[in-house]
């Protein structure tokens, strides 16, 4: 107990992290996801061939692979997409 309010235990927090998350298309994604099919295939797509890419020197490339994302993104689906790395 701290502050009065029982802690979880470790195993408990990583069994409630893992139901949030499904592995589809080989990623593992947040689930249930918040866009739609369509556009979860094209991101998972487009960051597979990215990485396959940069595969030799991601830790350096890493600006490089978001760009890019970023522009396909923006183009294909429209709106102004955020991407991070990390």
């Amino acid at each position: 107990m701290y502050g009065g309010k029982k802690e979880k235990k470790i195993d408990q927090q990583d069994d409630e992290t893992k139901d949030k998350f499904k592995l589809f298309m080989g990623a593992r994604v947040m689930w249930p996801p918040d866009i739609p099919d369509d556009q979860l295939k094209l991101c998972i797509t487009k960051t597979t061939d990215l990485f396959s890419k940069y595969h030799d020197d991601l830790a350096t490339k890493g600006q490089s692979i978001v760009e890019e994302l970023k522009k396909v993104l923006d183009t294909d689906l429209g709106g102004h997409w955020h991407v991070f790395m990390g």
